[in-house]
């Protein structure tokens, strides 16, 4: 079966949907759903710019992609681009299920695929708006989905709008904040330096957001920066409580001071564990062991326990303690969560292991 896509003009085929022309997405699409070539109609002369077509080249490698003004002879499915159909509804409509209303059209009906270019300025727009809402994660925590990733989507929307940017540059973005974090808590001891080092470090919690949304966006995402991600994450939360350890001290305030840092190696040793289980899974180095494993258990009890441990909260909750004053106060706190944190992990850990033994005793029997 042949297939064809339409756009309503060129400027509508490289139109930039989150950062990648329309046309890139649509063929991405058209290579999911296994077709081997597919020609693009625009009622106009028009000449791929090397961008579009590098695009092409990454994401629907190997379809054969002709361009023209005219439909193909045989052409059998004709496809509105700016629809930006998916894989699997294109997957149907090949298989003969043409369901109406989604962008898919028989040759007879081929008309109604071309859209006027107000109609398709429209709904390319409503299109990279639902493209930057779909980066969210279904693991996200509450502050995360309230505020948090609203803040960091708009941040990706906005970098997205000024032209291709790579998910790496985000996560450098993240440093630079948790550096900033780090100085100020480091040489203003006390209150103020406390309070904007947990500014700072909230903000470093919506930015960390952004680098996995243009990943997500862009069809950029790699183990390689899910790994780099995590340890700046890492770092990062690592930073704040050593940083602000070091401030405690520096004010006088020895007792909490130890006791903060007695719970930081605890915090470091519980990562270290997490870091190197996902080294033996032989996947990207992250640290979500133990939210990964609790979330299968589907309960309710345990997703808010969960969403307590996560950055996105105790981020926000470390701003409010140190906002009214009582930033010794959650030295303490910190330590209780951290105690009860690592018990976690190490059952965790433990409970992996055990069905790893067994199979091992079954297959050496």
């Amino acid at each position: 079966m042949s297939v064809a896509i339409v756009f309503a003009s060129a400027e509508m085929a490289s139109r930039r949907v989150a950062a990648i022309p329309a046309v890139a997405r649509a063929l991405r699409e058209v290579a999911l759903s296994r077709v081997d070539s597919c020609t693009v109609c625009i009622p106009e002369s028009w000449s791929p710019p090397a961008f579009d077509l590098q695009e092409i080249e990454r994401l629907a490698p190997g379809l054969k992609v002709a361009f023209a003004r005219d439909l193909p002879a045989g052409c059998t499915l004709v496809v509105t681009g700016e629809a930006l159909v998916p894989a699997a509804i294109l997957r149907g409509a090949l298989a003969g299920t043409i369901a109406p209303g989604t962008g898919v059209y028989s040759v007879e009906s081929a008309p109604r695929a071309l859209l006027s270019v107000a109609a398709a300025d429209a709904l390319l727009r409503a299109q990279a708006r639902a493209v930057i809402a779909a980066t969210g994660k279904s693991g996200d925590g509450i502050v995360s989905r309230t505020i948090n990733r609203p803040i960091s989507q708009s941040i990706t929307r906005l970098l997205l709008s000024l032209g291709p940017v790579r998910p790496y540059q985000a996560t450098f973005g993240t440093m630079a904040v948790s550096i900033a974090m780090a100085a100020t808590l480091l040489f203003f001891p006390g209150y103020h330096g406390q309070l904007w080092g947990g500014l700072l470090f909230q903000m470093a919690s919506v930015v960390d957001g952004v680098d996995g949304e243009i990943a997500r966006a862009t069809f950029r995402a790699t183990p390689m920066g899910a790994t780099f991600d995590s340890l700046v994450d890492a770092t990062t939360n690592l930073s704040f409580f050593a940083c602000l350890i070091i401030n405690f001290y520096l004010v006088g305030e020895t007792q909490a001071a130890l006791v903060g840092a007695v719970a930081l190696l605890g915090l470091a040793g519980g990562m270290t564990l997490l870091g190197i289980a996902a080294v033996s899974d032989r996947g990207p180095v992250t640290f979500n062991a133990v939210k990964d494993r609790l979330a299968m258990r589907h309960s309710r009890v345990i997703i808010w326990l969960t969403w307590f441990t996560m950055r996105d909260f105790y981020a926000l909750f470390a701003l409010v303690i140190i906002a009214f004053g009582y930033a010794v106060a959650a030295a303490y706190i910190f330590a209780v969560i951290v105690t009860g944190w690592l018990i976690v992990v190490v059952a965790t850990l433990l409970q992996r292991r055990v069905p790893s033994a067994v199979s091992s005793q079954t297959l050496d029997g």
